[in-house]
């Protein structure tokens, strides 16, 4: 396997940008990486869509063997996932 591979969510992790952000996704998992970094720091708008294409990815990474993990999330992203339940799927810190 690889090394750490970075994609950004920008700042919309919305279902207007989710189809991109699935494609950077799997160019991604593309480079066999032993660890996907999700950098979160410039999240300004997140909904449910957004949220569920990081668990899909989480969940795919977990059963390849591939390390997940989300960095810099900003209040807006924790505040999201908190309300729709994910903070503990996502591993986010309280």
């Amino acid at each position: 396997m690889g090394k750490k591979t970075t994609v950004s969510c920008g700042k919309q992790l919305d279902i207007a940008h989710v189809e991109n952000l699935k494609e950077r996704f799997q160019a991604a998992l593309n480079k066999s990486p032993a660890f996907i970094q999700v950098k979160a720091e410039q999240v300004e708008r997140t909904d449910s869509a957004g949220l569920q294409l990081l668990v899909a990815t989480q969940l795919y990474c977990q059963n390849a063997g591939i390390a997940f993990g989300i960095h810099k999330a900003t209040s807006n992203f924790l505040d999201s996932a908190k309300l729709l339940g994910l903070s503990e799927v996502l591993n986010l810190e309280s």
